[in-house]
C-alpha cells in the first residue's frame, strides 16, 4: 500500500505557548524520516511511505498523481504553508483516506480539525524524543487503523458534501466489478460453446432421424455448474443491485434449459426411436432463443463503462429479462 506525505520544504515557524517554534528544513527532513516514516512503516511493512520530491514552485502531475492513488495521505500543516494546503484540498476532492497533523492544532481551521486531525509535539531535546515519538505513533496508527477499519467514513468536508468513496472502496469495487465480467465473459464463451454443439446436431437431423441414431454425448454441464457456483458464492454487494437481478435471471433461465435439454437427451439414449430423437431435436430447437447473446453483450458493455457503478439499471431493464422469461415459460408450459 502507498502512503504519500504533504509537507513543508523550507522553514517554518509557528506559535506555541506564546513562544515562536522554528522548524528548519533539515528538521522537516528528519520529521519525515524519523517520525512519519517510521510511525507508517511500523504499523504495516508494505507500506510506501514517501513526499513529493519537487520544489514549492515546481507543481507537477506527479504529485497530483501521488494525490489521487494513494491510499493514505498525511498532511502536516505546521507552519500553514500554501501549498501545503492547496495540495490538501486537491486530496479532499479526490477521494478518502486523509490524516492531518500538526504541532498546532489552534492553527488549523476548525472545518478541519473535525476529521482525522492531531497535535503532535516535536522535541528539539534528545531526551524527551522518544516519548513524543510515542505518543505520534499510537496517534497516527489509531487514525490509520479507523480509515482502514470505516472506509467510507466523511474525512473532509469536501466528501461530506460530495459522498466522496474511500480508495479501498473503490478497489473492492473495481475488484468485484473484474470477478463479475469474468464469470459473464465465461457465460458468453459457454453460449457460443453451446450453440456450436447445438448447431453440428441440427445439421445432422434428417441423417439422425434416418439412421435412428442418437449423438454418443451432449453439453458439458460441469461448465454451466461451474459458472453457477462462481455467480452465487462471489459477494457482489458494491454492484448495482438491479443489474445482478438481471445476470441472476438470465444465468438462471440459460441453466434451467441447458439441463432440460441434458435430461431430455439423456432420456432419450436410453430409448433411441423416432419420436424420442424428435422430442430431442425440438428441444434443441427452443433452445435457440436462450442462447441469444445479445443480453449478454448488454452486460459486457455496462460493466465495461469506465462510470459503470453510477450507470442506471432501470426498471424497465429488469422487466424486459423478466418478460422474456414469462414468454419462454409459457410457451414451452414451464416454471424456472
Amino acid at each position: 500500500m502507498k502512503c504519500f506525505v504533504i509537507m513543508p520544504f523550507s522553514e517554518t515557524a509557528h506559535n506555541k505557548d506564546g513562544k515562536t517554534v522554528t522548524t528548519s528544513n533539515t528538521e522537516w527532513q528528519y520529521i519525515f524520516n524519523s517520525w512519519i516514516k517510521k510511525a507508517v512503516e511500523s504499523y504495516d511493512s508494505t507500506f510506501l511511505c514517501q513526499r513529493s520530491q519537487t520544489t514549492p514552485n515546481n507543481f507537477t502531475k506527479a504529485i497530483i498523481k501521488d494525490l489521487y492513488e494513494s491510499d493514505i495521505v498525511i498532511a502536516d500543516l505546521t507552519g500553514q504553508k500554501p501549498n501545503v494546503y492547496y495540495e490538501l484540498g486537491i486530496r479532499h476532492s479526490l477521494k478518502l483516506g486523509t490524516i492531518i497533523i500538526t504541532q498546532d492544532l489552534r492553527a488549523v481551521p476548525s472545518d478541519l480539525t473535525n476529521y482525522y486531525c492531531f497535535e503532535y509535539l516535536y522535541s528539539q531535546v534528545t531526551y524527551e524524543e522518544d516519548a513524543h515519538f510515542k505518543i505520534f505513533e499510537t496517534n497516527l496508527h489509531d487514525k490509520i487503523r479507523f480509515i482502514i477499519e470505516n472506509r467510507q467514513h466523511p474525512d473532509n468536508p469536501v466528501a461530506d458534501f460530495l459522498d466522496l468513496q474511500h480508495y479501498y472502496t473503490t478497489k473492492l469495487i473495481d475488484s468485484q466489478r473484474n470477478i463479475l465480467l469474468q464469470i459473464i465473459e465465461s457465460f458468453k464463451d459457454a453460449i457460443i460453446e453451446y450453440t456450436d454443439i447445438n448447431d453440428k446436431i441440427l445439421v445432422q437431423k434428417d441423417d439422425l432421424i434416418q439412421k435412428n441414431h442418437m449423438p454418443f454425448s451432449y453439453l458439458d454441464l460441469h461448465l454451466i455448474n461451474t459458472i453457477t457456483s462462481q455467480f452465487y458464492s462471489s459477494n457482489f454487494n458494491h454492484i448495482n443491485i438491479n443489474f445482478l437481478r438481471a445476470v441472476r435471471l438470465r444465468l438462471k433461465l440459460f441453466r434451467y434449459m441447458i439441463l432440460r435439454a441434458y435430461q431430455v437427451w439423456e432420456s432419450c439414449t436410453k430409448n433411441i426411436n423416432k419420436d424420442n430423437i424428435n422430442l430431442f431435436l425440438n428441444t434443441i430447437e427452443e433452445l435457440k432463443p436462450i442462447l441469444d447473446l445479445s443480453p449478454i453483450n448488454i452486460f459486457l458493455v455496462y460493466l465495461s463503462s469506465s462510470n459503470y457503478n453510477t450507470l442506471e439499471w432501470k426498471d424497465e431493464d429488469i422487466m424486459l429479462i423478466e418478460n422474456s422469461i414469462k414468454e419462454v415459460e409459457e410457451r414451452l408450459g414451464i416454471k424456472v
